[in-house]
């Protein structure tokens, strides 16, 4: 279903994005800034669904290679300041200044990292900020996304990597989504042979981090 779903709308997203590259008619700019726009928020809930079914049946796919975390973190920051931007939301990055290189999956870690900076930014109300940074151990690297946003109360807290679960505070900020993000992310991170966590208090922001222990993501 999801490719027979993909691929009337990759013709869909890739001739507006098409049309808005060529279109000079000011009057078109919006409609074909909705359909890309609308188009980009329908393939990511599909891709949320297959990676959920994966998740369920055991096949969820991790392809371990080496692995340059440095730059997958700055892909992950030009991806997502744009969004940042047009919040008003401060968003910087902190790292070493230089990182080992793992073994692990580039794209799927980045998906983890660019799911954690969205929610933090959808969260975060305007001229607030987040924190992308990543810290390192002899043992382990950590990535963590902060941010001072709405937060999650005691209540919600230990069920906040439930699958379909939403935070009551956090619906009405809510774009479109299944509440799924967080468990992929979570079972993403656990395919690494790491941890995913949080900390939270409620009207004062979130902190979510992920490590990986540097001896089990050693290149071969």
């Amino acid at each position: 279903v999801a490719h027979d779903v993909k691929n009337p709308l990759g013709a869909i997203l890739g001739y507006a994005q098409l049309m808005a590259l060529k279109s000079k008619d000011a009057a078109l700019t919006r409609p074909i800034s909705a359909i890309v726009s609308a188009a980009k928020a329908l393939n990511g809930l599909i891709s949320d669904l297959v990676d959920f079914a994966a998740i369920e049946s055991g096949k969820l796919r991790v392809s371990l290679e080496k692995m340059d975390l440095a730059r997958v973190v700055t892909e992950v920051q030009s991806r997502v300041a744009v969004a940042a931007e047009r919040r008003r939301i401060a968003l910087s990055v902190s790292m070493p200044p230089t990182l080992p290189i793992l073994r692990g999956d580039a794209l799927r870690l980045g998906q983890v990292i660019q799911n954690l900076c969205t929610n933090a930014i959808q969260y975060t109300p305007e001229g607030g900020s987040v924190t992308l940074g990543v810290a390192l151990t002899p043992e382990r690297v950590t990535v963590s996304v902060r941010d001072t946003g709405i937060g999650i109360s005691k209540e919600d807290l230990p069920r906040i990597f439930e699958r379909f679960f939403q935070a009551q505070n956090a619906v009405v900020m809510r774009r479109a989504g299944f509440g799924l993000g967080l468990k992929i992310s979570q079972e993403i991170v656990k395919a690494h042979n790491g941890t995913l966590g949080v900390s939270s208090e409620l009207g004062k922001g979130s902190t979510f981090a992920f490590t990986l222990p540097l001896a089990a993501n050693a290149p071969t």
